[in-house]
Protein backbone atom coordinates (compact mmCIF):
# COMPACT_ATOMS: atom_id res chain seq x y z
CA UNK A 1 0.00 0.00 0.00
CA UNK A 2 1.04 3.71 -0.30
CA UNK A 3 0.83 4.14 3.56
CA UNK A 4 3.04 1.63 4.08
CA UNK A 5 5.81 2.35 1.38
CA UNK A 6 5.91 5.64 2.97
CA UNK A 7 6.18 4.13 6.42
CA UNK A 8 9.23 2.01 5.38
CA UNK A 9 11.07 5.47 3.65
CA UNK A 10 10.13 7.28 7.15
CA UNK A 11 12.26 4.64 8.80
CA UNK A 12 14.92 4.03 6.52
CA UNK A 13 15.50 7.59 6.38
CA UNK A 14 15.62 8.04 10.07
CA UNK A 15 18.41 4.95 9.92
CA UNK A 16 20.03 6.81 7.15
CA UNK A 17 19.96 9.84 9.79
CA UNK A 18 21.68 8.46 12.35
CA UNK A 19 24.07 5.69 10.67
CA UNK A 20 26.62 7.09 11.38
CA UNK A 21 26.34 7.79 15.68
CA UNK A 22 24.93 4.17 15.13
CA UNK A 23 28.53 3.13 14.02
CA UNK A 24 30.31 5.57 16.10
CA UNK A 25 28.65 3.40 19.64
CA UNK A 26 29.21 0.03 17.43
CA UNK A 27 33.10 0.81 17.42
CA UNK A 28 32.88 1.78 20.98
CA UNK A 29 30.61 -0.86 22.05
CA UNK A 30 33.36 -3.38 20.75
CA UNK A 31 36.49 -1.55 22.06
CA UNK A 32 34.41 -1.14 26.21
CA UNK A 33 31.76 -3.67 26.11
CA UNK A 34 29.05 -1.09 27.04
CA UNK A 35 25.76 -1.87 25.56
CA UNK A 36 24.37 0.62 22.51
CA UNK A 37 21.20 -0.40 23.71
CA UNK A 38 20.84 0.69 27.31
CA UNK A 39 18.46 0.78 30.09
CA UNK A 40 17.61 4.35 31.08
CA UNK A 41 18.32 3.61 34.50
CA UNK A 42 22.22 2.55 33.39
CA UNK A 43 22.29 5.50 31.46
CA UNK A 44 20.96 7.31 34.55
CA UNK A 45 21.92 5.98 37.73
CA UNK A 46 20.29 6.89 40.67
CA UNK A 47 17.78 8.80 38.90
CA UNK A 48 14.39 5.98 40.21
CA UNK A 49 14.57 5.20 36.13
CA UNK A 50 14.39 1.66 37.28
CA UNK A 51 10.80 0.95 36.85
CA UNK A 52 10.69 2.40 33.62
CA UNK A 53 10.12 -0.33 30.38
CA UNK A 54 8.66 1.85 27.46
CA UNK A 55 12.14 4.03 27.07
CA UNK A 56 15.87 3.16 26.23
CA UNK A 57 18.53 5.00 25.30
CA UNK A 58 20.57 4.31 22.23
CA UNK A 59 24.09 4.96 23.20
CA UNK A 60 24.54 8.25 25.61
CA UNK A 61 22.57 10.59 23.41
CA UNK A 62 18.95 8.96 21.91
CA UNK A 63 16.22 8.52 23.72
CA UNK A 64 14.04 6.36 22.11
CA UNK A 65 9.91 6.38 23.46
CA UNK A 66 8.07 3.84 21.24
CA UNK A 67 4.51 3.72 20.85
CA UNK A 68 3.76 0.13 22.53
CA UNK A 69 -0.35 0.15 22.33
CA UNK A 70 -2.21 0.08 19.64
CA UNK A 71 -4.28 3.07 18.03
CA UNK A 72 -2.54 5.64 20.64
CA UNK A 73 -1.11 9.04 19.18
CA UNK A 74 0.55 10.65 21.96
CA UNK A 75 2.63 9.48 24.92
CA UNK A 76 4.07 10.48 28.13
CA UNK A 77 8.29 10.10 28.04
CA UNK A 78 10.03 11.00 31.27
CA UNK A 79 13.32 13.10 30.40
CA UNK A 80 15.94 13.02 32.32
CA UNK A 81 17.55 16.58 33.32
CA UNK A 82 19.59 18.66 30.60
CA UNK A 83 17.53 19.73 27.19
CA UNK A 84 16.48 17.61 24.57
CA UNK A 85 15.33 17.85 20.87
CA UNK A 86 11.82 15.63 20.42
CA UNK A 87 12.85 14.13 16.68
CA UNK A 88 16.20 16.14 16.69
CA UNK A 89 14.46 19.68 16.27
CA UNK A 90 11.88 20.74 18.86
CA UNK A 91 13.30 21.76 22.22
CA UNK A 92 12.06 19.75 25.49
CA UNK A 93 13.55 21.03 28.89
CA UNK A 94 14.72 17.55 30.63
CA UNK A 95 13.82 16.76 34.15
CA UNK A 96 9.89 16.39 33.45
CA UNK A 97 7.70 13.99 32.02
CA UNK A 98 6.72 15.37 28.91
CA UNK A 99 3.76 14.62 26.87
CA UNK A 100 4.48 14.27 22.90
CA UNK A 101 2.56 13.75 19.34
CA UNK A 102 3.39 10.71 18.01
CA UNK A 103 1.13 9.69 15.20
CA UNK A 104 1.09 5.95 13.44
CA UNK A 105 4.80 6.19 11.59
CA UNK A 106 6.52 8.58 14.08
CA UNK A 107 9.08 6.84 15.81
CA UNK A 108 9.38 8.78 19.22
CA UNK A 109 12.64 9.68 20.14
CA UNK A 110 14.95 13.05 21.35
CA UNK A 111 18.13 13.65 21.07
CA UNK A 112 20.12 15.21 24.18
CA UNK A 113 21.18 18.98 23.22
CA UNK A 114 24.51 20.11 23.85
Amino acid sequence: SKNGQKLCKAAADLHARYSGYIVENVKTSAKTGEPIVRHLAYQYPGCGYEKISDEFMLGDKILVAPVTEKGVTKRKVVLPEGKWLYLGETEYAGGVTAEVDAPIGVLPYFVAAK
